[in-house]
């Protein structure tokens, strides 16, 4: 029962420690999606092997997932464009709010001085 035991182990942890398979053994269509990704972590852009990999191997697993991909970088880069946006429309209302903060203070001296001079006017008419 022990040997089986070590021998169950030993079959794990060799499997456990493959190394990948060597380029010329790596289908070419996985090796685009490979190099895709590294552009993709380079440069944050829809690489051109995965263009190349949806042209060359339409039916292939690996067109799937890059085309996954290239809709999340569209997705991405849509969203950066809004939050860009949305952040010169955020600077642009605060300048708006300060501008506005400092006419209603105008304003509220402007009443200040109203009322008392309303006040004076009753205590004169008394």
């Amino acid at each position: 029962m022990r040997v089986l035991f070590y021998l169950y182990l030993l079959v794990l942890l060799c499997g456990c420690a493959s190394q990948p398979l060597p380029a010329f053994l790596t289908p070419r269509d996985q090796q685009l999606f490979v190099q895709g990704m590294a552009e993709v972590n380079a440069k944050r852009e829809l690489p051109a092997a995965f263009t190349t990999l949806k042209k060359t191997y339409p039916e292939s697993p690996w067109t799937q997932k890059a085309q996954a991909i290239s809709a999340l970088l569209e997705t991405i880069r849509s969203q950066q464009k809004s939050i860009a946006r949305l952040e010169r429309d955020k600077a642009s209302f605060r300048q708006e709010n300060k501008s506005l903060q400092q006419k209603n203070e105008v304003l509220e001296n402007d009443r200040k001085k109203l009322r008392q001079l309303l006040i004076d006017l009753e205590k004169r008419s008394r």
